[in-house]
């Protein structure tokens, strides 16, 4: 690192820590990859009211006390994208370079329940992990040639069943973040600078589930909360002209990006047993993000507007059992708003409004399941009028996602069910069977009296033989509960029996 001190020209500056903070998930739809599940994402993630699998943890953690034994699961997202910008004055077309292999998010769950009301679980999984690429000379290369960004989040939580009908929880989000961009530096300097930073976020999440009618009609509320990442970064300066070297000195900068909260509400219809409806609705509230502090080490601190607003994104997801006996099919649509106005709209993060087609098939066999989903991202045309952050045109961007998750599921009461009558993939809890017996409920059935054992000294009736031409005798009638007798109480051994003898008087031979 060169460490001959000077001050840095204002441009540099800026170029210093802006593309770290355009390049991280500052927008909603851009780096926030909500369908971390194969089995949510072939519903289009519109699971919150209904989801049943460890991904809970992160979509509806209220569920898991609603849910029966040990689970985990093991999963990725795998995500192929695609973005060209148009230029406004001279109409060239320049395609971002697509990223060799994808991107590839993994995901991790698991859930305990550890008695009748308390259930844990925990997910490690990638929320945020995107980048984009751009040709080392295009129109825009001072404001983006390559931004990536990598994260991991922690999250335990503990959720706790109050009745069959209502469940919350509450847990922790630990997020590692880790940057890595390039920019092109002014043109008469030429080159590039490469930013990378890292550091670790606290928040935190919550849940509600009201299953108003057990796996007929359920609601759902999740809330994660912002978290707050400051990133400490270093910069490396590659100017292509070598007599701007004195004044372009590596360098350290900081920047403080809040990851903003996220409320999701949702709903889960079952008309019939087979077809499950789901309806969602996430709030985004991008509007907390509205300016962006730069501290630099070797001028004074900078304040970027970025004016973003709060935005939503409505999901709507089907599910019907197919005749294959725990084979399920899966649609959905969701549509996402874009929170970035066109006046600060950044190559780094080309977001648009988007409409997401998805499809997912699952399967489970005794403790297994399989599930599939892939979904079709349509980015429609963002304008970008201001070039505050980047040249004026416009951007076209499309993706493709598909998700595989592997759950296997232990101590359960009936594995392998997988009928939408128990909840899709989990057996019912006792007291949601209809007419199930209920301690010192009125469903309790009386417990069957033992016939009184015969006096003593007493030998057993004697059996009469058959008479010719007559059917054998009948069966012994059951012996009324305390061993009652009275007029009309059958004998024992059956009505062909012969009569009783008290206790006190001989039996003849």
């Amino acid at each position: 690192m060169r460490t001959r001190t000077t001050k840095l020209p204002i441009r540099v500056l800026c170029v210093l820590l802006v593309g770290l903070a355009t390049s991280t998930p500052a927008r909603a739809a851009g780096f926030l990859v909500y369908d971390i599940s194969a089995e949510a994402l072939g519903k289009g993630s519109a699971v919150t009211a209904s989801t049943n699998e460890p991904a809970a943890v992160f979509f509806n953690p209220a569920a898991l006390s609603q849910m029966e034994g040990y689970q985990f699961s093991l999963g990725t997202v795998w995500i192929n994208a695609y973005a060209a910008f148009k230029d406004a004055a001279t109409g060239e077309e320049t395609k971002a370079i697509p990223r060799k292999g994808g991107f590839w998010l993994p995901t991790i769950y698991g859930m305990a329940r550890v008695n009748k009301w308390l259930a844990v679980g925990l997910g490690v999984y990638t929320i945020f992990g995107l980048g984009i690429e751009w040709p080392y000379d295009w129109v825009g290369r001072e404001a983006s040639i390559m931004a990536d960004i990598e994260t991991v989040t922690f999250s335990p939580t503990v959720s706790i069943r109050i009745n069959r009908v209502l469940s919350f929880a509450l847990g922790l989000n630990v997020v590692r973040g880790v940057v890595d961009m390039t920019n092109g530096l002014p043109a008469a300097i030429g080159g590039h600078v490469r930013i990378g930073g890292a550091t670790f976020g606290f928040g935190g999440h919550a849940a509600v589930l009201v299953r108003a009618i057990p796996n007929k009609l359920h609601f759902g509320v999740t809330y994660h909360s912002r978290v707050k990442l400051a990133f400490d970064g270093r910069a490396d300066f590659e100017p292509e002209h070598e007599e701007f070297v004195p004044e372009l000195q590596d360098q350290g900068g900081k920047a403080d990006i809040t990851l903003t909260d996220i409320i999701s509400l949702g709903v889960m219809f079952r008309p019939i047993p087979k077809l499950t409806l789901t309806l969602d609705a996430n709030v985004v509230l991008w509007s907390t993000y509205d300016e962006l502090k730069l501290d630099f080490e070797l001028r004074e601190d900078q304040v970027l507007l970025r004016k973003n607003k709060t935005v939503a994104t409505f999901r709507m997801g089907f599910e019907y059992e197919l005749p294959v006996k725990g084979l399920k099919a899966r649609l959905g649509f969701i549509f996402d708003m874009n929170p970035a106005p066109a006046e600060y709209l950044s190559p780094s993060l080309p977001d648009a409004n988007r409409i997401d087609f998805t499809f997912g098939l699952g399967y489970e066999w005794r403790w297994l399941k399989v599930d599939l989903g892939y979904m079709f991202v349509y980015f429609l045309e963002s304008e970008s009028v201001g070039g505050a952050e980047g040249p004026v045109g416009t951007y076209r961007s499309t993706a493709h996602l598909t998700a595989l998750t592997f759950t296997a599921r232990f101590g359960r009461g009936k594995r392998g069910c997988g009928c939408a009558r128990h909840s899709p993939g989990q057996a019912p809890l006792p007291e949601d069977t209809p007419g199930a017996a209920r301690p010192g409920g009125a469903d309790v059935a009386p417990p069957v009296q033992p016939a009184p054992p015969a006096p003593p000294g007493r030998k057993g009736p004697r059996a009469t033989p058959p008479t010719k031409g007559r059917s054998p005798a009948t069966p012994a009638a059951p012996a009324r509960p305390g061993g009652a007798t009275g007029p009309g109480a059958p004998p024992p051994g059956g009505t062909n029996a012969p009569p009783r003898v008290p206790a006190d008087r001989p039996v003849n031979p």
